[in-house]
């Protein structure tokens, strides 16, 4: 039976440099591909949680707070 060793040391080149301007400036295809799914993994829970809220406004009958805001907007932007 062969002995395989396992090395410990894999180096990582994506994990070397810390800091947020660093990922932010990276052009490593491997930190590009972890903000691709972050970024995007962010704006459908934010697109889901903006969902809910207008099924929850849409829940009563009477004017709500966004119907208000958006008619006030209408009415100034409009007024002659």
């Amino acid at each position: 039976m062969a002995n395989h060793t396992i090395a410990h040391d894999v180096y990582v080149p994506f994990l070397e440099k810390k800091g947020f301007l660093s990922w932010i400036l990276t052009t490593d295809h491997k930190r590009i591909g972890i903000l691709y799914l972050v970024s995007t993994s962010l704006f459908f829970l934010v697109a889901g949680i903006i969902a809910l809220l207008m099924r929850f406004e849409l829940l009563t009958p009477a004017p709500t707070l966004s119907i208000r805001i958006h008619t006030t907007y209408s009415s100034r932007c409009t007024a002659r």
